[in-house]
């Protein structure tokens, strides 16, 4: 992957500086032909997207630090129909801005199944901004996110990538790795993605983008 920044010394300012600004330069550039985009732009303000199906919760789009994002104000879903199957090799992309600290559940959730299934040919993987978790397609995973990186987070805009490759799974925050396992992720038509708001205020789950990408991009 190919990290946006110009210098050493723009690298050593990113991580001393946790500010939202700092977000186009934390994230990779991840490149590929996109199989499905969220774009929420022309998405009227209080309304849900038309291009997703929503499942569960409370859900509408607001103006959020100069964009439009989509609000989770309750634990909720939404389903991303693919006009493929997902291939063997596929990235996800989110920008999301993650709730209060410490308060559960997980901000952001993924799974290739229409409804909960986490079996052994599911994965369904966890991004909380103090743990990262996955259960199903494979042995339980769970692992804590470094303090003072998970710091940084709430608030923040925030960028996760999820890069699959075969059966290698490699997860990113803000260009960060934070980890490789080997887990099986369920190649449908169809994702499902949780948002674990809590209300409309500081415990709300804001999505900015999704992607879903062909292919990997170069470590």
């Amino acid at each position: 992957m190919t990290r946006m920044l110009t210098s050493a010394v723009a690298l050593a300012a990113l991580l001393a500086l946790p500010c939202w600004a700092q977000s186009s330069i934390t994230r990779y550039s991840v490149g590929g032909r996109d199989i499905a985009r969220l774009d929420l732009s022309s998405t009227p303000v209080g309304d849900f997207p038309s291009g997703i199906q929503m499942i569960d919760g409370i859900m509408d789009v607001v103006n959020h630090q100069g964009r439009r994002m989509l609000r989770a104000s309750s634990r909720s879903a939404f389903l991303i129909h693919l006009p493929q199957v997902l291939p063997q090799d596929f990235t996800l992309e989110f920008e999301i801005v993650p709730k209060t600290p410490g308060v559960n559940p997980e901000d952001l959730a993924v799974e290739g199944t229409p409804s909960i299934n986490q079996g052994s040919n599911s994965a369904n993987v966890m991004w909380h901004r103090d743990n990262l978790s996955i259960v199903g397609g494979g042995q339980t995973y769970y692992s804590a996110v470094p303090p003072s990186f998970a710091a940084m987070l709430p608030s923040m805009l925030t960028h996760i990538v999820i890069a699959v490759q075969g059966t290698t799974m490699k997860l990113y925050t803000n260009g960060r790795l934070m980890f490789t396992q080997t887990r099986t992720f369920a190649r449908t038509r169809v994702l499902r993605v949780f948002l674990g708001g809590q209300d409309d205020g500081p415990n709300a789950v804001l999505l900015a983008s999704a992607r879903v990408i062909d292919g990997v991009p170069p470590v």
